[in-house]
């Protein structure tokens, strides 16, 4: 492949495009130890020393991303992409990340709705669907959930100090209001409230 272009990236890195459209992400010291110059043909067994390079890297990278928090695939596929990483090492560095299981998005949104106990399945499985991650794997966490939706919902009654019956139709509508923009459905909203007003006479 012709190198076309060389855009700097930062005043560490720079990016190398080819004729091709084909593109990755270099320190400038490797640039110049590969010896990549705008206009220069680079052989197939330099690509492949500059691959092993950008392997490691990534997979360096991953383990890296990893160390804060829990990371769903698509999250860590959206970090190697603005790193600037070829496709294919960023697809090998997934399958890697997957066979170590550093990434696995059936723990991570099981961990998810665990730890979201106070959110209704509604906003949990919207959230993890924003996280990359698959319905099927949503739906599997959702499963794994401890709690009953009809208690998440008592839950925030006793946090907003909720005292009124069905009597009290402005306080009713205006705490169920909050409680379906919170994402629960109507039943369970109803149920619940019904039950609060039980435990509360």
């Amino acid at each position: 492949m012709t190198v076309e272009m060389i855009v700097s990236v930062d005043k560490q890195r720079c990016k190398v495009l080819f004729d091709s459209g084909f593109a990755f992400v270099l320190y400038r010291g490797e640039i110049n130890r590969f010896r990549i110059e705008e206009g220069a043909f680079i052989e197939e067994d330099v690509l492949e020393e500059i691959f092993a390079v950008l392997r490691k890297r990534a997979r360096e990278r991953l383990v890296h991303l990893l160390k804060a928090s829990d990371k769903t695939e698509a999250q860590i596929r959206q970090k190697l992409l603005e790193g600037g990483y070829p496709s294919h090492i960023i697809e090998e560095t997934l399958q890697f990340g997957k066979q170590c299981r550093y990434i696995d998005d059936s723990r991570y949104a099981r961990r998810f709705a665990e730890c979201s106990k106070n959110k209704s399945r509604k906003q949990i499985a919207c959230q993890l669907a924003q996280k990359g991650v698959s319905r099927e794997n949503i739906e599997e966490a959702l499963e794994c959930c401890q709690e009953e939706e009809e208690q998440q919902v008592m839950y925030w009654l006793r946090k907003k100090g909720y005292k009124q019956g069905r009597e009290d139709d402005r306080e009713y509508e205006k705490t169920a209001a909050f409680l379906y923009r919170k994402g629960f459905s109507g039943e369970i909203i109803h149920k619940a409230m019904e039950q609060w007003q039980k435990e509360q006479e």
